[in-house]
């Protein structure tokens, strides 16, 4: 991002951040399309102490696509990976022998 964009965005995004409704949405729509995408990526973020308030493991499930959660319980173990074909022979290890 060039700087003249860069300061356009900012400019943009504080000025909506101080306006709300339909005071935001007339800014908003002033924008070019590119400009108002960024600042509207920008205001859908979640407010820095929201996110840094809770614990790790409160917020990882909300910002996965598919939020999942996985238990493990003490004593459990997990099976060992097994190769899906074994080969039938080794390959051979013979070396060729240097006689001096």
């Amino acid at each position: 991002m060039f700087p003249e964009r860069f300061r356009q965005v900012e400019e943009l995004y504080h000025a909506a951040r101080e306006s709300a409704g339909a005071e935001r949405a007339a800014l908003l729509s002033r924008a070019d399309p590119e400009l108002r995408a960024a600042v509207e990526a920008l205001l859908a973020q979640p407010e820095r102490s929201e996110f840094l308030d809770r614990p790790a493991f409160e917020s990882a499930p909300s910002r996965l696509e598919r939020p999942t959660v996985t238990i493990l319980n003490t004593g459990a173990r997990r099976a060992p990976s097994r190769p899906s074909t074994i080969p039938t022979s080794a390959p051979s290890t013979t070396s060729a022998r240097t006689t001096w």
